[in-house]
C-alpha cells in the first residue's frame, strides 16, 4: 500500500474513533457527583483515545464516588471560553495552562508525559519535517520564503514552539514563510500536504514521526527532521527545545480533598499507550515562549498605544516620573535651605559683627583699666591682650574659609565679614602707639552695679573668642548689686573665663561653669569652675605667685590684673583644686547694702 493510501485509510480510522469517544459517558445514569473535566482541544486526533478516553476511565474507576465527564472547549480563546463554561479540572497544553494559571488562577495538578522522555518537564518538542528528497532544505534558514503545514496557529507543540525556535534563531517567525497552511490535524493531513507538494515543511510534534513509523503507516525513509538538536532527555528527532507536556489543572477554588483525591489518582495510574501522568514543576521555558512571541500575557508588548505603552513600560515610567518629581522637590528644598542658610548666616555675621564693635569698645574700656598697678608690665600686658582679637580674628577667618568651602561661593554678606576681620587685624598695630594716652586716661568710679549684669556681658565677649568647642554654662541670680567699676569687674570674670577655657581645651569634653551665689546677707560668691587636668602642687602654688603664670606660653600677666581688681575692690580670689580634676576660681564680694 502506497504512503499516500496508508495516510488516507489512517485519517478515516481516526475520525471514526473520534466520533465514538464517550458514548458511554452520556448513558450514565447512576446518581454520582458529576465532576466536568474540559478540554481544551488543540491536540492531535489520538488525543482522545491515547489520553483523554483511558485518563477519565481509570479516574471513574478509582473514585467511584464522581463521575468525571469530558466538556470540550473552544481554544481560540481559553480565557473566555473558561469563563464561560465553568468546569472543575481542565486539560490543556503547557501553554495554555501558563497563560489560565495567570488570568484565572488554576493550578496544576499533573503533566503528562511521554515514555520517551525522562522529565516531565522537558517531554514535548517540535519537529521541522520535511520530504528526505529535498536536498535544497538541510537547515533552519533553508526554509525561509517556503510554504509550511501546520496543525493549528494556537497548537503548543505543532505551531508555537516552531514559532520560538526561528525567534531564537534570530528570525522574524511572523514573516519567516512564505505562506501558511493550517490543516486542524497534524496527521495525516499536514503529511498529506507534504507529499502532495503543496507544503514545504510541516510541523509536527516530536516523536509522532517515529509512532507513524513503527504503527506502518509511513516509512521513516521517506521524511527527515531538519536542525536537529542531539538526543538527550527526550529520545526523539525533534528541532525545537524542550517543553513541559499537556497539563491536567484545577480551578482555584476546588475543594482540596477532591484535588487531593485527584492527584493521587493520576500518580497511581500507569503508563498508556505510551504516557503516563506525573508532575512537571518548570514552566519558565513556557513563559519565555510567550514573551518573546508576545502572546497571551504578553499580547500588551504589541499595543504601541498610549494605554499600550503605560502598561508595557508603567515600571520605568514611574520610576522617570518618581526621579523627575523627586529631582523636583529636591531643587525647591534646596532653594529654600540655601535661602535659610544665607539668611542665618547674615544674621549671624551681623550679631558678630555687632559683638566685634562691642568687643572693641570693650578693649578700649578695658586697656584704660589695666594701666593701673601695672605701668612697669605695660609692654606685657600689651602682648598678652593683644591675643583677643587675633583669636577673634582667626575665629572669624575659619569660620568663613569653612562656610566658603562648602558652599562653594562668596557674596557681599561673606566679603562685608573678611573686610571687617582685615580691618581688625591692623588695628593691632594701631594698639601699641596708644598705650600712652590710655596711661592718661581717669581712674573708673566706683558706683553701683550689677554683678549678674556684669558677668552676662562677660559672657558675650568670651563668644567672640576661639572657645566655641567649649560648653560654658551659668547659674546667675536675676540681680547682684555691688559697689565697684563696671568695667574692671568685667575684665576680672574675661580673665577667670578665659584661664579656665584654655585649661579644658584638650580635653575630652571640655567645660566650664560660671555661678554667683549669696554666701550670706554681706557677701557675693563669684565662681569659675572647669574640667581641666589635676594640677600637681608647684603648678597650683604659682597661681598665687604675682606675675606668674601656670601656662608654658603665658606670663602671669592676666592673673595679676585679676589679682589687683579683687584688691581694689576689697574682694577675696581663691583657688580650689577640685577633687576630678581643675580649679575652682572663687571671688568674695561685699553686697552693695553691706558698705
Amino acid at each position: 500500500m502506497s504512503v499516500r493510501r496508508r495516510i488516507k485509510s489512517a485519517a478515516i480510522f481516526k475520525g471514526l474513533i473520534a466520533g465514538l469517544i464517550f458514548v458511554s459517558a452520556a448513558s450514565y445514569s447512576v446518581e454520582k457527583t458529576e465532576i466536568k473535566v474540559g478540554v481544551i482541544d488543540s491536540f492531535n486526533p489520538e488525543f482522545s483515545t491515547q489520553t483523554l478516553e483511558p485518563t477519565l476511565k481509570f479516574l471513574n474507576t478509582k473514585l467511584p464516588s464522581y463521575w468525571f465527564v469530558p466538556v470540550s472547549l473552544n481554544s481560540v480563546n481559553p480565557d473566555k471560553e473558561l469563563k464561560n463554561n465553568p468546569v472543575d479540572f481542565l486539560i490543556s497544553s503547557a501553554g495554555t495552562f501558563h497563560e489560565l494559571s495567570l488570568s484565572q488562577g488554576i493550578v496544576h495538578v499533573a503533566t503528562r508525559k511521554t515514555i520517551f522522555s525522562d522529565d516531565p518537564s522537558a517531554s514535548e518538542a517540535g519537529a521541522f519535517v520535511t520530504l528526505a528528497k529535498r536536498e535544497d532544505l538541510k537547515e533552519l534558514k533553508d526554509l525561509k520564503g517556503k510554504v509550511v503545514a501546520a496543525s493549528q496557529p494556537n497548537s503548543f507543540d505543532g505551531w508555537l514552539v516552531a514559532q520560538h525556535e526561528i525567534f531564537k534563531n534570530g528570525l522574524d517567525p511572523e514573516n519567516f514563510f512564505k505562506r501558511y497552511v493550517f490543516t486542524h490535524f497534524q496527521f495525516p493531513d499536514s503529511l498529506m500536504l507534504l507529499i502532495q507538494g503543496e507544503a514545504d515543511v510541516a510541523i509536527l510534534s516530536a516523536c509522532v514521526l517515529e509512532q507513524l513509523s513503527n504503527e506502518g503507516l509511513i516509512e521513516a525513509s521517506d521524511f527527515k527532521v531538519l536542525a536537529q538538536k542531539p538526543q538527550g532527555v527526550l529520545r526523539c528527532a525533534r528541532s525545537t527545545d524542550l517543553y513541559p507536556g499537556i497539563v491536567f489543572a484545577a480551578r482555584e477554588d476546588i475543594p482540596p480533598k477532591l484535588k487531593w483525591e485527584v492527584t493521587s489518582a493520576l500518580m497511581s495510574m500507569p503508563p498508556t499507550n505510551d504516557y503516563e501522568w506525573t508532575i512537571a514543576s518548570r514552566f519558565s521555558k513556557v513563559d519565555e515562549l510567550y514573551r518573546d512571541l508576545q502572546l497571551g500575557p504578553y499580547q500588551y508588548l504589541r499595543d504601541w498605544s498610549p494605554a499600550g505603552i503605560l502598561k508595557r513600560f508603567k515600571t520605568e515610567i514611574l520610576l522617570v516620573s518618581g526621579l523627575l518629581l523627586l529631582l523636583i522637590l529636591n531643587s525647591l528644598y534646596l532653594r529654600r535651605t540655601v535661602a535659610k542658610r544665607t539668611l542665618q548666616v547674615r544674621r549671624t555675621l551681623n550679631r558678630q559683627i555687632k559683638l566685634e564693635k562691642e568687643y572693641k569698645e570693650s578693649r578700649n574700656r578695658l586697656a584704660q583699666m589695666e594701666k593701673f598697678g601695672v605701668i612697669n608690665q605695660m609692654s606685657g600686658m600689651l602682648a598678652h591682650e593683644v591675643q583677643q582679637p587675633l583669636m577673634a580674628i582667626n575665629n572669624y577667618l575659619a569660620g568663613l574659609r569653612v562656610y566658603l568651602n562648602s558652599k562653594g561661593y562668596s557674596d557681599a554678606v561673606t566679603e562685608r565679614a573678611i573686610g571687617s576681620l582685615e580691618h581688625n587685624s591692623e588695628r593691632i598695630g594701631s594698639i601699641v602707639t596708644r598705650v600712652r594716652g590710655y596711661a592718661k586716661q581717669k581712674k573708673g568710679e566706683m558706683k553701683s552695679s550689677d554683678l549678674a549684669a556684669i558677668a552676662l556681658s562677660a559672657l558675650n565677649v568670651l563668644k567672640a573668642l576661639k572657645f566655641e568647642h567649649v560648653e560654658v554654662t551659668s547659674d546667675l541670680p536675676p540681680e547682684a548689686k555691688v559697689v565697684g567699676d563696671p568695667l574692671e569687674l568685667e575684665l576680672l570674670i574675661i580673665n577667670l573665663l578665659k584661664n579656665a577655657c584654655s585649661a579644658v581645651e584638650k580635653q575630652p569634653k571640655p567645660k566650664v561653669d560660671l555661678k554667683i551665689i549669696s554666701l550670706d546677707d554681706k557677701h557675693w560668691c563669684l565662681s569659675v569652675s572647669d574640667n581641666g587636668p589635676t594640677l600637681d602642687d608647684k603648678s597650683f602654688a604659682r597661681l598665687k605667685t604675682l606675675g606668674d603664670s601656670v601656662k608654658p606660653e603665658g606670663m602671669g600677666i592676666g592673673l595679676s590684673i585679676v589679682r589687683g581688681i579683687a584688691d581694689k575692690h576689697g574682694a577675696e580670689l581663691v583657688f580650689i583644686r577640685l577633687p576630678k580634676g581643675g580649679i575652682c576660681s572663687r571671688v568674695v564680694i561685699d553686697k552693695e547694702d553691706a558698705k
